[in-house]
Order: C-alpha cells, then structure tokens, then sequence
C-alpha cells in the first residue's frame, strides 16, 4: 500500500523545469565566477543606457508631466542637497 501511495507522489515534472534548473545553475556558477575573479558584467554606455521598451510619444510625455510634478512638490531639503 505504502509503495503504491510514493508511485503517485512521484509523478514526472515538465521538461521545460529541467531546462530552468541548468540555466539556474549555469547563471549561478557564472556570477560566482565573476565574483570570485573581480570582475563586472557590464555594457558599452551606447546599450546601458537605452530605455528596455520604446514607450508611445503620449505615453512618454504624460510620464514626464508625472515626473515633473513629483519634482515641484518635494521640498529642497529631500533632493539630496547633502546637508
């Protein structure tokens, strides 16, 4: 009974999970190489720099009116003025 009750806990899992763990464990080994060497992953200024998504023109601009009003509500004191 208690065999029959394990060869139904232990149905196979998806494939796809396999691939999840060794890409996992390959970014992992990775960063700790990196780590371990001193070095950095980074990107040319040209890449880093470059929004991820390109937003809609009237997407952007309602995004920079956002901006600007989060600006003229905060005191000059929060702006990191370093006193």
């Amino acid at each position: 009974m208690a065999e029959a009750a394990s060869a139904e806990s232990a149905a196979p899992y998806p494939k796809y999970l396999d691939w999840l763990r060794y890409l996992s464990a390959f970014l992992l080994f990775t960063y700790a190489a990196s780590k371990m060497l001193g070095r950095q992953f980074t990107l040319p200024p040209e890449i880093a720099l470059r929004p991820l998504l390109r937003r809609h023109r009237s997407e952007e601009a309602s995004h920079l009116r956002s901006l600007q009003v989060t600006l003229e509500r905060s005191e000059p004191s929060s702006l990191g003025t370093g006193e």
